[in-house]
């Protein structure tokens, strides 16, 4: 089926405008905390997503979390290339001025997070929450709560 709204840029616009309006988001109970906890240790914080930049602030925002407080978010148009491209985890390194060996990356999707950044050396973390489909993940290093982290940075 298709819907043909392409040609018809202000209902495209206004369709993805409406779908904010009625999506919630939030997030799990310890992730302020634990971003806190991390900036007060003064590390870098970053965010990488498929999803666009221009959404990741939305996104952000119905979360209550600022975007100004991230080091670094790369969308899927920032560099027109997405997890688990090296350059996508290059571009971050470079651009937050660090080593692959200084950083831990945490994902959810062994493929594209998990895989995509220790190709380029960086430590990764897979977060299987409770309420998530179990993935056979062998020896990854892995966490369920977002806080389990410190066992791993500390």
């Amino acid at each position: 089926m298709r819907l043909e709204l392409s040609e018809d840029k202000k209902v495209v616009e206004g369709i993805s405008i409406r779908w904010f309006d009625y999506a919630e988001y939030d997030t799990y109970t310890e992730v302020r905390e634990v971003l806190y906890k991390l900036k007060e240790m003064g590390l870098k914080i970053g965010i990488i997503s498929g999803a666009y930049e221009e959404d990741i602030t939305i996104i952000l925002e119905k979360a209550n979390l600022h975007k100004d407080f991230f080091d670094i978010i790369i969308g899927a148009n920032t560099i027109k290339k997405t997890k688990p491209h090296p350059d996508v985890f290059k571009y971050a390194l470079n651009k937050l001025n660090v080593k692959p060996y200084e950083v831990w990356f945490i994902g959810d999707a062994v493929d594209a997070d998990y895989e995509g950044a220790e190709k380029v050396g960086i430590k990764a973390i897979l977060i299987q929450r409770a309420e998530t489909k179990a993935v056979k993940t062998g020896n990854l290093r892995k966490i369920n709560n977002l806080k389990e982290i410190f066992n791993f940075i500390d």
